[in-house]
């Protein structure tokens, strides 16, 4: 049964003014006798997705109608709860007790019950869909059962583990539990252990409780990682041949020294009136990743990638974040690249926003490019035949930074650090990471490629986030 026929049925219920049966709204639909199994099943689907609400005697009646409101639950500190609802309307105050089984980010249905100080305040009826079913927590062994207390102060409840769902887990010991049942108000909820991950003090443990705590996805679908599979190597020539080809032209990538992708580059050329192209160069990933394929959606659920102390949990499959979208030198690669074009004083003259295959000449360290800032004994001939466009890149970045302090533009320095591991996971050393020049250097031609962007989408008149 189609979704079109959603809309119909919420008009059939406000013209009536009453719940319905599912024989009535089948008659006011003028639905045929051999299709109302399908239309039951439909008025069923409604219900699962909470558009539609079940009361007595069978009968049907839009949430709205009857009080109920959905959306999603953000549960605080105290172990009460405010309704975040789908679309517009005023968050809705659940207090601990009328959660009953629903736990944060769970989408539920509420029943709004009454207004204290002109705060609307509810109780869950329904859960529609659960956030998370596992949870990272202690294991605690007694004579006659065992329990697990979740590490997530939101998940207040301890899960009871039958001795035939405990594995070979030990009393003491981090375990990932699933929740096979999820109890009620006056039961707790019960739970398999799906995983031990270790005793509290093992090394790597901790970087596991966060991945497991926050529902990190450790590895890619088989699917996503098939489909990546399937996309060639090489660059078709039929693709080189529509883009502008700056495979001569010098690139550089300037990055952390633990970087595993390149996805930025940067040129500079100077034309014979003694002016300056730019070029900042950004792996183009839309070439291999199309809207709404199976790698996009995966991409969109993941949201970005996660930078832990000891790995790196990517949006995309290892061979494109690692691979055919990292600016990796010697191989040529599809970009997209902002080429401006700028006196030597840094006044623009014009710009063009380009499909460009590159070939990067060299990866370079953001403290390799800061010892031959420095003067380092050696780091000259480190830097080697990429000095003049180092020399370049740095004079021009200095000439954009003074031009932006002068427009009042803010600069942010905020402190941070970088803990370093021994071969066990130990940490041994904690690090504060200084932002040098070479670090401003590249910032300062990635907010220069961010202004134009966002010049030419005002331009067009295209809706964008700055």
């Amino acid at each position: 049964m189609a979704d079109f026929l959603k809309q119909p049925v919420l008009d059939a219920l406000e013209r009536a003014g009453r719940p319905l049966k599912s024989k009535e709204l089948a008659r006011e639909l003028d639905v045929p006798t051999r299709r109302y199994r399908a239309f039951r099943e439909f008025l069923k689907g409604l219900v699962a997705s909470g558009e539609l609400y079940r009361v007595k005697h069978g009968r049907y009646a839009p949430p709205e109608k009857i009080n109920l409101v959905r959306g999603s639950l953000s549960v605080i500190k105290s172990g009460a709860a405010f309704l975040v609802r789908d679309g517009a309307g005023d968050d809705v105050f659940i207090p601990a007790d009328g959660r009953v089984t629903a736990f944060h980010r769970d989408r539920v249905v509420v029943r709004i019950e009454h207004t204290r100080r002109g705060k609307l305040e509810g109780r869950v009826v329904r859960v529609l869909e659960r956030a998370r079913e596992e949870f990272v927590g202690t294991l605690n062994k007694t004579k006659h059962f065992a329990f697990v207390k979740a590490d997530d102060p939101r998940f207040n409840r301890d899960i009871l583990i039958p001795p035939d769902e405990l594995g070979d887990a030990e009393d003491g010991a981090k375990v990932t539990a699933k929740i096979i049942d999820w109890g009620s108000l006056t039961s707790a909820p019960v739970g398999s252990v799906t995983e031990v991950l270790g005793q509290v003090g093992d090394p790597g443990l901790d970087i596991l409780m966060i991945i497991k705590n926050n529902g990190l996805p450790e590895s890619f679908p088989e699917e996503v990682e098939e489909a990546a599979a399937k996309i060639p190597d090489k660059i078709p020539k039929k693709e080189i041949a529509s883009r502008l080809d700056l495979r001569d032209v010098e690139v550089v990538t300037i990055d952390p020294p633990t970087a595993r992708d390149f996805d930025d580059a940067l040129s500079m050329t100077q034309d014979k009136d003694g002016n300056y192209e730019i070029g900042v160069h950004i792996a183009d990933v839309s070439h291999y990743v199309r809207h709404d394929d199976i790698i996009d959606r995966e991409a969109w659920n993941r949201a970005t990638s996660v930078y832990l102390v000891d790995r790196v949990l990517p949006m995309l499959p290892e061979k494109l974040s690692n691979n055919l979208c990292s600016l990796n030198p010697d191989v040529d690669r599809l970009a997209m690249s902002a080429m401006v074009t700028m006196t030597p004083r840094g006044r623009i003259l014009g710009y063009r926003i380009e499909d460009t295959v590159i070939r990067s000449n060299r990866r370079f360290a953001y403290e390799e490019v800061q010892a031959y800032f420095d003067g380092e004994e050696g780091a000259t001939d480190n830097v080697g035949e990429q000095r003049s466009l180092i020399d370049d890149l740095r004079k021009m970045a200095g000439v954009l930074n003074q031009k932006r302090r002068l427009r009042g533009a803010l600069d942010f320095d905020l402190p941070s650090s970088r803990v370093l591991l021994d071969e066990k996971g130990f940490p041994t050393e904690i690090k504060k990471v200084v932002r040098t020049e070479s670090n401003r250097l590249v910032e300062e031609f990635m907010l220069l490629a961010n202004e134009i962007v966002a010049k030419h989408l005002k331009g067009l008149k295209k809706p964008a986030p700055y």
